[in-house]
């Protein structure tokens, strides 16, 4: 069965239905794309491989000009009062994105990921041809997307996985967070935080993404 598309106030129906599923976190991961013209992907699936039948899920991809390359880094997002964030021995978050660099570790995986997001850049190109065909010429798509489509750029994958948080607690800090971010920062992960009061001010760190 195929329901019908009304144009703009189908759109419109889609997200009030999303917007009933949805949570905090991934509202917060839609200001940062919102933020960033440098994001490419939300929701990366990873391919279930060895000892995994299901498919991990990273928050968002970014796509930089670094040099005479195009960086892929790839981003976890979490709220301070996650669970996974804590523990008295080690936070799941950890082994969480610890799974995210044994996937990427793997030569062949990184490759089928250079080659999937140089396809998406490719589609990006398109869609700007689309819009401007449609008259919406203002689409500015980042040098790395362009560069990457064309292939002028060679596509690399950042060897870390970065952490941001939103500063979700009612008095401002999480108890003993500082302890928490410890161990997280022990384990090579520098989180980078964000206050939920600044949600228009969603801006990677430029020398990150």
């Amino acid at each position: 069965m195929v329901l019908p598309y009304n144009g703009v106030r189908t759109m419109h129906e889609w997200i009030d239905r999303a917007s009933q599923y949805t949570h905090n976190e991934k509202r917060f991961v839609d200001e940062i794309v919102a933020a960033n013209e440098s994001v490419i992907d939300v929701e990366m699936a990873l391919t279930a491989w060895g000892e995994r039948t299901s498919a991990l899920r990273m928050d968002f991809v970014t796509l930089t000009h670094k040099s005479c390359e195009a960086r892929i880094t790839c981003w976890e997002a979490k709220l301070l009062s996650d669970a996974r964030l804590v523990s008295e021995t080690e936070p799941k978050v950890l082994r969480q994105i610890q799974s995210y660099k044994d996937f990427l570790n793997v030569q062949t995986h990184r490759e089928h990921v250079k080659t999937a997001y140089c396809e998406t850049c490719k589609l990006l190109v398109q869609f700007k041809g689309m819009a401007e065909r449609c008259g919406h010429p203002g689409v500015v798509l980042p040098e790395a997307v362009t560069r990457a489509a064309k292939g002028t750029s060679d596509l690399t994958i950042h060897p870390g996985l970065h952490l941001v948080i939103l500063n979700d607690s009612a008095n401002g800090e999480r108890a003993n967070w500082s302890t928490h971010e410890a161990k997280l920062k022990q384990h090579g992960i520098d989180p980078i935080y964000f206050e939920v009061s600044d949600a228009h001010q969603r801006r990677l760190p430029e020398n990150i993404a």
